[in-house]
């Protein structure tokens, strides 16, 4: 009996803890939960005019994606290879520090990268619904978090965290000033991230499907981007995944960028 109060009391706590979680804590636990040491994987983004994925005309684009975390810090290279007249075109993001992240565009006709100022960070990349900015990492520091409610979405206990930029002046950069991203309570993996914009209305909305683990990691081999606003679609699929494959120490540079 006394080991059955025990257990129960330690069930109570963990219940008591996991309710009362600030929307920081939640967020942080997705990070350290999903964050790879490295990671490499083939994206085919299929861009498609109108929000009907099944009439809208579109185009493809073939690249592939790496992924560094490493002392708290993410760095990622994406490189096209597919259609031949985009291939070798390249987006370099590194982050220095918890606060500053610098990115790099690399034009193969022009035979060297130049830096993005971060007025641009809000362009689309290729004419797709995802920017510069969205290939930063989730800098923690930049953004207050508050769990707004925890409720059902299709049956699976969630937590919805609104995220507020802590410094409004740099919404103009990003495009949007808060997001609301829908995870799941049981593995704190993001199911849906809502974007509003400088006029505060829900812009575009990105839904992570096809989720499966990989090693100990779950993925989204699938990810839809909704652009309300523009009425445009973008599909990202993943394969070829690698969790932990071995790059260079220097991968993550303009060298390797300009390969």
């Amino acid at each position: 009996m006394k080991l059955k109060l025990v257990i129960f009391i330690c069930l109570l706590a963990t219940t008591v803890l996991a309710a009362t979680q600030s929307g920081e804590q939640i967020m942080t636990e997705e990070e350290s939960r999903y964050n790879a040491p490295t990671e490499k994987f083939t994206i085919t983004m299929s861009l498609i005019k109108g929000l009907d994925i099944e009439q809208g005309a579109k185009r493809v684009i073939v690249m592939d994606m790496w992924l560094e975390n490493k002392d708290g810090l993410q760095s990622s290279m994406i490189k096209i290879t597919s259609p031949a007249n985009l291939k070798g075109l390249g987006v370099l993001t590194v982050q220095s520090t918890a606060t500053q992240t610098d990115q790099w565009l690399y034009l193969p006709d022009l035979g060297r990268s130049r830096k993005i100022a971060s007025s641009k960070k809000s362009d689309k990349f290729m004419g797709s619904d995802i920017t510069f900015g969205d290939f930063e990492p989730e800098v923690l520091e930049r953004w207050n978090y508050s769990d707004t409610e925890q409720d059902n979405l299709e049956t699976e206990a969630i937590y919805r965290i609104v995220a507020e930029l802590r410094n409004p002046a740099e919404a103009k950069n990003y495009g949007y000033t808060s997001r609301v991203i829908t995870l799941e309570k049981e593995t704190f993996f993001v199911k849906q991230i809502e974007y509003f914009d400088l006029e505060h209305v829900k812009s575009k909305v990105q839904l992570n499907l096809e989720v499966v683990m990989i090693d100990k990691y779950w993925r989204a081999n699938k990810v839809i981007v909704k652009n309300l606003l523009a009425r445009h679609i973008t599909v990202l699929e993943f394969t070829n995944r690698q969790i932990n494959p071995d790059l260079p120490e220097d991968f993550f540079s303009k060298r390797y960028l300009e390969k």
